[in-house]
């Protein structure tokens, strides 16, 4: 049948909904099983950035604030300041890159507090500074160009800000020009700057060489970092300004001599806690210090491997007034090289656990706060190092606990069962995953649930012709790859992560629906899909993928069905086959892929497309148009190399008014459905009960065959999930959905 102008209209409209809904993803990594857990993990994993998260807060809504943006100081590399909102539970929610004034330089974001209209950025490292006011969703407000960037110094290292009780906005940073100098920059709501002070320390002989942190407790701000006495021994130090930039009190902490304070929390009961570490090695340490700055107590922690170098870079306290304090063991200190790790520590001070965060080689943990929930979250970017790519060098990430203190037990080249060829997505691709690697074996998985969440899994010894590990294969984690790991490709269907890109090509082979040119009564139907023609076939294919979109008022959608049957393509015994149907998206997914690693030849029938059409507008005086189109198709062959394959278009009308109507008199019902039970109940309307009942689940795959002797059937046998049930008279067949719950 010709398609007129005004089906063009309609499939363009439709494909770019289609496609719209395909293409849509974020780049977030969240835990989850039957519910979302609370821990979880972001990464920004885009080859073109090489960047690090370097500050953090939270709203008032749980959601994530991360900022970064190059790795490194941006004498490493050239970046724009970064900012990431995640939701709650670790879902992008939007991420931007801010634009630079041309006088400021090469800046990153270090620093971030949250108003009740939006998000303070604080930016610098090397350069002038600059503060940006964002509003709830990223776009920008005002930034304070006009007073930065005649700035005469630099700031060295990081810069940090917060806002105080009544508004006010503090930022501080070290003078680059005289670094025993810390500058601190008061500033109104507005951006406009209300006052600089430069602060040197008042303290007998001691310099102040490092400013690393800052806490705010309502009426002022705490600065930690490091200074030198008359010996050259570094010691932690802090300094508190009130709202006006003005010192209140300085103090120093002989009691850790060796050590400078990197990180700074202000504490329930009005003090603070500082993190504390030596830069060229040795064991770190915890400070507790009043609201005076008067030192209270403090313990010392031990690298995890003897050998490492432990940094604490930062500190929160929890909501049960215990600690979190952000450790990374390091092989030496000038690779910056080694593990992230959290400790837990008690009101005393005392280790009660220690927790590998599962970053692989991790480079850098830069911020750590405590959550709404009572858990913490932190950020920095880490290394991969068995990536084959080394643009994947530094990865930007944002990692967030339970309530209970977990963490995820993957961050990075973990399996997510049903992402067969991770990708980043579970679907069809998957099933042709799994065909070609059938029959291989490996290392099975310590954890082997198909729930989807990232699973830690050692490397197997062979891997896809894509360059993909066979542990990604390995869906259900047992060792063995075979028809059994498609359930986790049924259970996680649509689902994504990152890495998610959609592969689809198009050549001269089509797949088409041979749909009749005649009009369509109610009833059920199927037409044959053909794959090629005696011109134009596959002279060396093993799987194929494909969508089935459709649209029409008199179709029945949940009767859009594809039957397999054995042709040139293979036998069941050959094959993994899959189908499964969305009503809401209209679309139907079909995977097809042989498991024996040898390809086949030929063209013409795959399959059957099944669906019933219905009576569905009594006394209406015109035919309905019904439209079928092939989309999304990829076909590989045993080597996972892409074969073209155009999908195309199918178009038939159905017929006016019959006085029959089939959607009442004639579709069969199954009683419950979704049903609990051992059996469920077939309505058949008065017709006879049907020869032969066959139910497949989702992929295909036969479960039970039955002869019914009365219209119970027997789902005793059936684990819960989505079932096709088709049913067989002499000369008619009928196909309806079972969801066992």
């Amino acid at each position: 049948m010709i398609v007129n102008g005004e089906n063009q209209a309609f499939l363009l409209t439709l494909n770019g909904i289609i496609m719209k809904r395909l293409f849509t993803f974020c780049f977030l990594i969240v835990v989850a099983g039957a519910t979302t857990m609370a821990q979880w993990s972001y990464i920004q994993d885009d080859p073109a950035i090489q960047a690090q998260a370097n500050n953090m807060a939270e709203d008032a809504f749980g959601n994530i604030i991360a900022v970064g943006g190059a790795f490194g100081y941006p004498l490493l590399g050239d970046g724009p300041p970064r900012v990431t909102k995640l939701d709650a539970s670790g879902n992008l929610i939007w991420e931007v890159e801010l634009s630079v004034p041309a006088g400021i330089g090469s800046i990153s974001a270090s620093g971030v507090s949250v108003v009740d209209d939006g998000y303070i950025i604080f930016c610098g490292g090397f350069e002038k500074p600059l503060i940006y006011k964002l509003d709830p969703d990223g776009a920008e407000v005002w930034n304070t160009e006009l007073w930065c960037s005649p700035l005469a110094l630099g700031i060295a290292t990081d810069v940090r800000g917060c806002v105080l009780d009544d508004g006010t906005i503090a930022m501080f940073g070290l003078d680059s020009s005289v670094p025993t100098n810390i500058k601190i920059f008061i500033v109104n709501e507005d951006g406009e700057l209300i006052s600089e002070v430069t602060h040197s320390t008042t303290l007998d002989e001691v310099y102040i060489i490092s400013a690393w942190d800052l806490a705010s407790q309502g009426d002022g701000f705490v600065v930690t970092g490091g200074g030198l006495d008359a010996t050259s021994t570094w010691m932690p130090y802090a300094v508190k300004f009130d709202a006006a930039g003005e010192v209140v009190w300085e103090s120093l902490f002989p009691e850790y001599a060796g050590l400078e304070a990197y990180g700074v929390c202000a504490t329930s009961d009005g003090g603070y806690a500082l993190s504390a570490y030596n830069f060229f090695g040795g064991s770190t340490a915890m400070i507790k210090m009043d609201g005076d700055g008067n030192f209270e107590w403090g313990n010392t922690y031990a690298a995890t491997d003897p050998g490492f170098v432990a940094y604490a870079y930062d500190i929160a306290q929890l909501a049960d007034g215990s600690y979190a304090m952000l450790h990374v063991n390091l092989d030496t200190w000038y690779l910056f090289y080694g593990d992230i790790e959290v400790l837990l520590i008690d009101e005393t001070g005392t280790e009660t656990d220690r927790i590998t965060a599962a970053a692989g080689l991790s480079n850098r943990a830069n911020k750590m706060i405590a959550t709404a929930d009572g858990g913490y979250a932190f950020c920095g970017n880490f290394t991969i190092n068995d990536y084959l790519d080394p643009a994947y060098d530094q990865v930007y990430m944002v990692q967030k606990s339970s309530a209970a203190g977990a963490l995820v037990d993957c961050v990075y080249n973990c399996v997510w069962p049903g992402d067969a060829n991770n990708d980043g997505l579970a679907n069809t691709d998957d099933i042709l995953a799994i065909g070609v690697a059938a029959g291989s074996s490996g290392p099975e998985r310590d954890d082997m649930s198909i729930d989807w969440y990232p699973h830690a899994a050692l490397s197997w010894s062979d891997s896809l012709a894509a360059g993909d590990d066979l542990k990604y294969v390995d869906c259900n984690g047992n060792g063995t790859i075979n028809d059994d790991d498609t359930a986790a490709v049924a259970l996680n269907y649509s689902a994504e992560h990152p890495i998610y890109a959609l592969r689809t090509e198009a050549g001269e082979i089509e797949l088409a629906i041979d749909l009749p040119e005649t009009t369509l009564t109610p009833g059920y139907y199927t037409f044959p899909v053909l794959l090629g023609d005696a011109v134009n076939y596959p002279d060396a294919i093993y799987g194929i993928r494909f969508t089935v979109t459709y649209e029409g008022n008199d179709l029945d959608l949940s009767s859009v069905n594809f039957l397999f049957d054995d042709n040139w393509f293979g036998t069941a015994a050959d094959e993994i086959r899959f189908r499964r149907n969305d009503t809401d998206l209209q679309q139907l997914d079909v995977a097809l892929v042989r498991k024996d690693q040898n390809n086949t030849s030929g063209y013409g029938e795959i399959g059957e497309l099944g669906f019933v059409v219905i009576d569905n507008i009594a006394g209406r005086s015109r035919s309905e148009t019904i439209v079928f189109q092939i989309t999304d198709v990829r076909a590989i062959d045993v080597d996972m190399n892409e074969i073209n394959v155009n999908g195309s278009v199918a178009v038939v009308d159905s017929e006016g008014p019959t006085g029959i109507s089939l959607q009442e008199d004639v579709l069969v019902r199954l009683y419950p459905n979704p049903v609990k039970g051992s059996s469920v109940m077939l309505d058949l309307r008065g017709l006879d009960l049907p020869e032969l009942v066959t139910i497949s689940d989702l992929t295909g795959r036969v479960v039970s065959v039955q002869q019914p002797d009365s219209p119970m059937l027997d789902i005793s046998m059936l684990l819960a999930g989505a079932y096709q049930i088709q049913l067989n008279w002499l000369n008619n067949t009928y196909m309806t959905n079972l969801v066992i719950e």
